[in-house]
């Protein structure tokens, strides 16, 4: 966290973020309004129902992520949180040419990529050591 007050610090990061606040607002609406994350949740638990649910999903975007996206899981006194790290779905060129309902689709891909790891991982590895025996040389 102190590395993370630094970077603010040095950067003018509060001052930037302060002129840009209407900038990220569009961006939040544009997740919580066109992205269909409440369909990627319940699609990936019908298809992951080994999986227990989740509680809560917060998504934290920043074009500082650029391609390096991962989620996180916690699971603390039985509540559990699915964190997904990603960059926002920036327009490309190439969007002019899909149909509305495309273009939310594709956009929202870079989001799902992430939270479907919070499904696929835990289901792997329950088949961990098969697995490991079926590909002895990835295990190491």
């Amino acid at each position: 966290m102190d590395a993370l007050q630094d970077f603010a610090g040095a950067t003018g990061f509060s001052q930037f973020y302060a002129g840009h606040v209407p900038l990220y607002a569009l961006q939040i609406a544009y997740l919580r309004n066109d992205v269909s994350v409440d369909d990627m949740i319940a699609w990936l638990g019908t298809n992951f129902p080994e999986v227990a649910p989740y509680d809560h999903t917060r998504s934290l975007f920043s074009p500082l992520v650029g391609y390096n996206q991962s989620v996180s899981t916690f699971d603390q006194d039985g509540f559990r949180q699915l964190m997904p790290h990603v960059n926002l779905p920036y327009p490309e060129e190439g969007d002019a040419g899909l149909t509305p309902e495309a273009l939310k689709l594709y956009r929202g891909l870079i989001l799902f990529t992430e939270l479907n790891h919070g499904y696929i991982n835990p289901t792997i590895n329950a088949y961990a050591s098969e697995i490991q025996q079926a590909m002895p040389r990835l295990a190491n």
